[in-house]
């Protein structure tokens, strides 16, 4: 057998399977988007990422790729307060960050004492909130992906066979 009919016949006998699973797959697709759930597609944009829900762009904007699957499964799995929490998480972030960027821009030019050091301590206080929240929304990160590794396992298992479960009375 050459290998094209191997290909051909192993992607004949796995389609069917890989269908099945794919509600509950994460796939990256080769224009470098991701398809979650066959629900959702990431997109880049620039250095964003958006999500899509079929052909709809949904309304929130991620910083990162890691935060946008996140809050794909918070939202598949009907996890309301973890997937607000992303997305909350993430919009802070990010405008501290540029807040804590153009201070540091503005502490730099500045050309009196008294000025320097009003915007040192404003800017250290950004640092302090961003490092307070970074942690936060890596938990949340981890929660999803908690709670995706989970629902995988629970929707791959295996059992040998269907037997009810029987107590002893």
């Amino acid at each position: 057998m050459n290998t094209d009919a191997v290909t051909t016949k192993l992607h004949r006998v796995l389609e069917p399977e890989f269908n099945r699973l794919k509600p509950f797959l994460i796939t990256p697709l080769k224009n470098g988007s991701y398809q979650v759930f066959d629900k959702y597609t990431v997109k880049k944009q620039g250095l964003d990422y958006i999500v899509y829900r079929g052909a709809y762009q949904i309304d929130h904007l991620f910083r990162n790729k890691k935060t946008a699957i996140s809050w794909c499964v918070a939202d598949n799995t009907n996890k309301n307060e973890l997937s607000f929490n992303i997305i909350n998480l993430d919009r802070r972030i990010f405008n501290l960050q540029q807040s804590f960027q153009h201070l540091q821009q503005l502490k730099n030019n500045a050309k009196d004492f008294d000025r320097y050091m009003t915007l040192l301590i404003r800017s250290e206080n950004e640092r302090v909130q961003l490092d307070q929240l970074l942690p936060e929304l890596d938990k949340c990160i981890q929660h999803a992906k908690y709670i995706q590794i989970r629902g995988l396992a629970n929707e791959t298992s295996r059992n040998g066979q269907n037997q009810s479960n029987k107590t002893s009375r």
